[in-house]
């Protein structure tokens, strides 16, 4: 089965039925990233005292672009969307565990292992 829902419907929609089980939310912010990542420019002026910057351009819109994400890389900027990410893995693990118990499921863990070589 596939589903084609956006990383913002598909958080939307996790945030709604987890809120509704006071479970963990995933900050809407990550989609930002996720899109600068996958979508933007990094920009670097080989200035060893500067730092690279992520940038991400808006579609062009009468012959102009606007800047929609602007961020320089600093070991600050990873060190908190790394947290955030984890924060988000973590939350979504969570719920995942706590499902699994209501619905008195156990999960399936390394597929295929238990057969054995002949």
């Amino acid at each position: 089965m596939t589903n084609f829902d956006t990383l913002t419907q598909l958080i939307s929609k996790y945030n709604r039925a987890a809120g509704s089980f006071g479970w963990g939310l995933v900050d809407m912010e990550i989609v930002s990233l996720r899109d600068a990542l996958a979508h933007g420019r990094v920009a670097y002026s080989g200035d060893q005292e500067r730092h690279p910057r992520l940038m991400k351009f808006d579609k062009p819109s009468d012959g102009k672009v606007r800047v929609c994400y602007n961020e320089e890389m600093s070991a600050d900027w990873f060190n908190k969307h790394i947290k955030a990410t984890k924060r988000a893995l973590d939350a979504v693990e969570e719920a995942s565990h706590q499902l699994q118990q209501k619905m008195d499921v156990r999960p399936v863990e390394n597929m295929g292992s238990d057969t054995k070589a002949s």
